[in-house]
């Protein structure tokens, strides 16, 4: 996706994070959303800007009620920047998925780490994308 203007994000916070899914095998609540954004370079650079973020829900700050009273508010959590390079150990907390019990496959472990993905690879592909479409 590109740019991550405020707008967009608070639009794809509302989809993912604000409401609560349903499909075929029941309703869930979304714990975590991880969101790349895109930007356009500064001026003195050739690089897109890429900011990899996490959100999680949180309680309202004030009360809601009528039609909002479903509505949930957002923050972020976490935030890295990938312009220059990828987080080191990229790790998910697995408090942030399972907030009351970690099952039990993932034993003693409190996060989740990536290292099967290719963060590198992913950011390289994020730029090279970028620079084909600009």
């Amino acid at each position: 996706m590109q740019g991550c203007g405020l707008s967009l994000k608070l639009s794809m916070l509302d989809n993912f994070i604000l409401h609560d899914h349903c499909c075929s095998k029941g309703c869930f609540q979304v714990q975590l959303v991880v969101i790349i954004c895109i930007d356009p370079p500064l001026p003195q650079s050739n690089l897109p800007l890429i900011t990899i973020q996490h959100w999680k829900p949180s309680p309202p700050s004030r009360p809601v009620h009528g039609q909002n009273a479903l509505r949930k508010e957002a923050r972020m959590v976490w935030q890295a920047d990938w312009t220059n390079g990828v987080t080191p150990g990229y790790y998910v907390l697995l408090t942030d998925v399972f907030p009351d019990t970690i099952p039990l496959v993932y034993g003693n472990a409190t996060q989740a780490v990536f290292p099967p993905v290719d963060l590198a690879y992913l950011r390289d592909l994020i730029i090279d994308r970028w620079h084909a479409a600009h």
